[in-house]
């Protein structure tokens, strides 16, 4: 089981994280809240987050949540096998918050969820995702 200093200190050397600027808001017990803001060089043609940009916004924040159970596997191990994902909105420009939810923990298997909002609490994307560890 991370704690939320260790997660915290992980999230400070993912390399990807030199362009998103992910930072960590909260933890518990599979669960995992992280902010992101705008940044206009990864935004789609209509100002907004791109899609691919807020799918690996919910895979980095899966990542944390599962790590408050399982610890924090840098080997490569723990690894995404499905990530689906529902472009429910758009943000605009705005920063955006990413709730992360492990549904199930298995021996092989870790399966969850995460929802990314904007500001105001607008459902901006929906993603399930399957771990193999």
């Amino acid at each position: 089981m991370a704690s939320f200093a260790e997660i915290k200190a992980h999230l400070a050397q993912i390399p990807v994280n030199q362009y998103l600027q992910v930072r960590l808001l909260e933890t518990g017990e599979g669960v995992c809240t992280v902010a992101m803001p705008f940044n206009p060089r990864l935004a789609n043609s209509w100002q907004g987050t791109h899609g691919g940009v807020l799918v690996t916004l919910a895979d980095m924040a899966f990542f944390l949540a599962q790590a408050t159970q399982n610890g924090i596997d840098s080997s490569g191990r723990v690894a995404t096998a499905e990530i689906k994902t529902n472009f429910l909105g758009s943000n605009k420009g705005g920063d955006l918050k990413a709730e992360a939810r492990v549904i199930k923990n298995g021996k092989r298997l870790v399966f969850g969820e995460v929802t990314v909002f904007d500001l105001n609490n607008t459902v901006i994307s929906h993603s399930t995702l399957s771990y193999v560890k």
